[in-house]
């Protein structure tokens, strides 16, 4: 089994050594998830690290003044061809996030294997059903029945 790991693709600037390894970090985590399938992209689907898009990325993402976090090309002009294409993951972009830079390299990493799986956004709907969940549970109740 070939395991995937996230290689620099410098653009402008290189990476910072601190956010390739989160994405080293996030590409562990998802190996380990329980879904079979993001397991299985963790794995075979080629992670870029850049620090921003070139402007051909941003093009091609549909907005060249966007903010990009992470991006996914079923191919593109000068990579070897993957079966499920790539990912880049951006640091700038996902910076301006805040938060801690290990769970948006997870957030955006997760959100682009959707992207590759071809189930745009379900694994983002599940984060998000798992978080409302964790409030609803430490949420206090007044009263009977909750008011």
């Amino acid at each position: 089994m070939t395991q995937a790991q996230p290689q620099t693709d410098s653009v402008v600037r290189n990476p910072s050594p601190a956010f390739h390894a989160a994405v080293k970090w996030a590409l562990e985590e998802a190996k380990h998830s329980p879904d079979e399938v993001v397991r299985f992209a963790a794995y075979y689907i080629p992670i870029w690290v850049q620090y921003r898009p070139t402007p051909d990325q941003a093009r091609a993402g549909g907005c060249e003044q966007c903010t990009y976090l992470g991006l996914w090309a079923d191919r593109w002009p000068g990579y070897e061809k993957s079966p499920h294409g790539h990912i880049w993951l951006f640091e700038d972009g996902i910076r301006r996030m805040g938060g801690g830079l290990q769970q948006q390299a997870l957030a955006t990493l997760l959100h682009e294997f959707d992207h590759a799986l071809q189930r745009d956004h379900v694994l983002e709907g599940m984060n998000r059903a798992k978080a409302e969940l964790a409030a609803m549970a430490v949420r206090p109740s007044y009263g009977c029945c909750g008011q």
